[in-house]
């Protein structure tokens, strides 16, 4: 949980206890101390705005160094390793599934913000579009200082903003709408194939879990995603099997 992914990073004392958590990362009470970490696999997500270079990142797709205007999304199943050199500064947002089921029940979380899962999990902005973000972090981070009977409700508000002024920055095409009954065999279909350990393999073994054919579950993932399950699920094999080898290695 996010207590245990802030005690992983040794962060600071987290005051705001629910299944959400920001952080500046250059605040002297929340700054991370840690100076290497050989393996992660953290069970929330997290989006980190970065301002400077002071991480450097292996995942299963290769290396990665933060540098100033980056973002960087992680999902629970995402494996990676990370190592510290100067004081980070930023932003750190972590939420949890439960949070998610929260903040975006109306809405198609697993299909509007897809680079939670995928190995393109990062992209460099322009200082105007990551001003817009540093303005909305800051807005969380007040509202988590101040905490009221609202909230969560505004926090979940302001990470749906966040998410969608990222998605109108890069442009990433909106995705049509469709009923609440595919929306949620949709969501059922990425967090079985996300979260699953072992890692689900076969079309079939999905459809059983969510009680659809293979044939329905493969014409619903189509159309409403362009890809098919399969491809969707190799994809998963693929991350999952360059993680296991980055794992060899560094043991």
């Amino acid at each position: 949980d996010i207590d245990d992914f802030v005690k992983l990073f040794q962060f600071g004392i987290r005051e705001y206890k629910d299944d959400f958590f920001a952080a500046r990362f250059e605040d002297p009470l929340m700054s991370p101390h840690f100076i290497h970490l050989p393996m992660v696999r953290a069970s929330v997500y997290t989006i980190s705005l970065f301002k400077n270079s002071a991480l450097d990142y292996t995942f299963s797709s290769g290396p990665l160094k933060a540098q100033p205007c980056m973002i960087l999304f992680r999902s629970p199943f995402h494996l990676y390793t990370v190592r510290r050199g100067t004081e980070i500064k930023g932003y750190n947002l972590l939420f949890t599934e439960a949070f998610i089921g929260y903040a975006f029940q109306n809405s198609y979380f697993h299909r509007d913000f897809p680079y939670f899962w995928s190995e393109k999990n990062f992209y460099v902005l322009e200082e105007k579009d990551e001003a817009v973000l540093t303005d909305i972090c800051e807005r969380i981070i007040a509202a988590q200082g101040n905490p009221s009977s609202y909230t969560k409700e505004i926090i979940g508000s302001l990470l749906r903003l966040f998410l969608f002024e990222f998605n109108r920055i890069v442009a990433l095409p909106r995705a049509n709408e469709n009923t609440v009954v595919n929306q949620s065999l949709l969501e059922q279909f990425f967090v079985i194939v996300n979260n699953s350990q072992p890692v689900i393999r076969t079309v079939e073994s999905v459809a059983a879990k969510i009680n659809v054919t293979p044939d329905y579950l493969w014409e619903l993932i189509k159309k409403l995603t362009g890809q098919t399950p399969s491809e969707i699920i190799n994809q998963r094999v693929l991350i999952e099997a360059k993680a296991l080898l980055l794992q060899e290695r560094l043991s």
